[in-house]
């Protein structure tokens, strides 16, 4: 789960006193963590998930780098989902206090800021009333931050090719409060049954 991304603006193309908070689980929860694992695997400010120098990481293999991820991803999983209470100490805006309307895959929340909460995967299809209920007009998505086009692209690939997350990982995933809130137990099970078959 990259962090970063999950703060968006994707309605406005400048800065905007609108936020958006993507909590970027229902990817199975396994491309937010794996993203944020490539993006700071060389980054001296993330020394919990650093791997080595760029170049040396880019001569890994895949599974010498699935080895690094799932020594580090713990401190991935603290990260992401301990990331909404840092949310709430700077925007005054507690996304769990109110029930996540899971078939709509986005909320609008009132608070000091108005506060666009929702799922990544559902982004294209809520994208435009999002941008509506906020009072922003018509902005076209632009893909940003995309791991395929980035220097590690192959060996991400790979990765992605030869991730297979362990039962324990599945459960402490998918048991954590961050994911009750955001998706149904039917949704849930839907991506353990998708586990169960890669």
């Amino acid at each position: 789960m990259a962090i970063p991304d999950l703060v968006s603006t994707s309605c406005s193309p400048g800065r905007s006193s609108a936020r958006q908070a993507d909590p970027g689980v229902g990817r199975s929860n396994r491309i937010r963590n794996i993203s944020a694992f490539f993006e700071n695997m060389s980054n001296p400010k993330r020394p919990e998930i650093i791997v080595g120098e760029a170049a040396e990481v880019l001569a890994m293999t895949p599974e010498q780098l699935i080895d690094a991820f799932n020594a580090r991803h713990p401190a991935i999983l603290e990260a992401a989902f301990g990331w909404f209470a840092n949310f709430e100490g700077v925007t005054g805006v507690d996304v769990f206090a109110s029930p996540f309307p899971h078939a709509d895959g986005y909320a609008i929340i009132d608070g000091p800021l108005p506060v666009a909460v929702y799922r990544q995967e559902d982004l294209p299809a809520v994208h435009e009333h999002i941008c509506a209920a906020l009072g922003l007009g018509h902005r076209p998505l632009q893909p940003v931050n995309v791991g395929v086009q980035k220097p590690y692209a192959a060996l991400y690939r790979g990765f992605l090719e030869s991730y297979r997350p362990d039962q324990p990982t599945l459960d402490t995933i998918y048991a954590s409060a961050f994911m009750q809130h955001f998706y149904s137990s039917d949704e849930i099970d839907a991506f353990r049954q998708k586990w169960r078959g890669a």
